[in-house]
């Protein structure tokens, strides 16, 4: 993937997309207790180049009364060799059914509350962070991996 090769020339226009990014919203259905697999190796392929020192929202949707797995699994591993900041909150969608709409419109009015807080927190910790993304992407190179 790293060295160019044609087989993933397809992620070619989605790197440049999170090179001009300032921030993510990762959103993730509940699969089993876990984070998606297409996440986590999505996560897996970016590098610090597109992601590191870059806000980043975690989003749980779960059918359930559950949901919180997978955030924790994604701070656990989520941002390891892509250096992505996730806020130190999240979004949870617990029974989705019940309180999202078919327009994708969200009936409880204290998660959309929630919701709308959450999102200018995003904005503000990507306007913060865009300096330290532009300065210590290539000064990190040597400690991308870790000590």
């Amino acid at each position: 993937m790293w060295q160019g090769s044609e087989e993933w020339a397809p992620f070619e226009p989605i790197r440049q997309q999170l090179n001009q990014s300032d921030a993510f919203i990762f959103i993730t259905p509940e699969w089993h207790g876990m984070a998606t697999p297409s996440l986590k190796n999505f996560l897996m392929l970016t590098t610090d180049d597109e992601l590191a020192h870059k806000a980043a929202l975690l989003v749980s949707v779960s059918a359930g009364i559950n949901g919180v797995y997978p955030i924790s699994e994604l701070r656990m591993t989520g941002n390891k060799n892509n250096h992505v900041c996730f806020l130190p909150d999240h979004l949870i969608f617990r029974n989705c059914e019940q309180i999202l709409t078919a327009d994708h419109q969200c009936t409880d009015k204290k998660q959309h509350a929630r919701s709308e807080y959450t999102l200018k927190l995003l904005a503000a910790y990507a306007n913060a962070l865009a300096p330290v993304h532009r300065d210590m992407v290539s000064a990190g190179k040597p400690f991308q991996y870790g000590m």
